[in-house]
């Protein structure tokens, strides 16, 4: 051990002295310690890193968190509106039902009427025909052209001296056709 004192270099003599005062485990310790402190420094570091990161992602939450409560507040508006358009609908569906009813009624009515008219006029008919016979010549041969000049397009020459201006001035006679006599058409 002394041979190595003696050849030992400037370094390593320093080495053995500061074992010898019990200096080299105070610098093993401050060692360690310096390194623990390099160590916290650069947790300090990611600690710091992590917080901004944490900060820019609350700001982005919170960004995200007004985004969703105007979200929110639109969607229940939304549903509102949707509630009244359907409350609308409903409404004008019973309205045009409502309507519908009404008509139907009206032309229910109408046809009960018609039929009473129709009923009447067929009394009424029946009766002028049994009481005068040149009337009911006089009827049928205007339901015979009815018949025969359908279209718009149709015309009538007659004869002035036909049954039917006869019928119309009242001088008929008696024994006179069904007023076809002179009468043409043409188309």
């Amino acid at each position: 051990m002394i041979s190595r004192i003696i050849e030992a270099r400037p370094d390593d003599l320093r080495v053995f002295l500061e074992e010898a005062a019990g200096v080299t485990r105070y610098k093993e310790r401050r060692k360690e310690t310096n390194g623990r402190l390099e160590d916290s420094r650069e947790n300090l570091t990611r600690v710091e890193d992590i917080r901004l990161e944490l900060g820019n992602q609350i700001e982005k939450l919170g960004v995200q968190a007004e985004v969703a409560r105007r979200y929110h507040a639109l969607n229940e508006e939304l549903v509102q509106r949707q509630q009244v358009l359907w409350l609308l609908k409903k409404r004008e569906a019973d309205a045009e039902r409502q309507r519908d009813i009404t008509i139907a009624n009206a032309y229910k009515d109408a046809q009960i009427i018609k039929g009473e008219g129709d009923a009447q006029a067929a009394a009424l008919y029946a009766s002028t025909f049994g009481k005068d016979p040149q009337f009911a010549k006089f009827y049928k041969s205007l339901d015979t052209y009815k018949a025969t000049f359908a279209k718009k397009s149709d015309v009538m020459v007659i004869d002035t001296s036909s049954e039917f201006f006869k019928v119309m001035r009242g001088n008929a006679s008696t024994d006179a056709s069904a007023g076809a006599a002179g009468a043409k058409s043409r188309k």
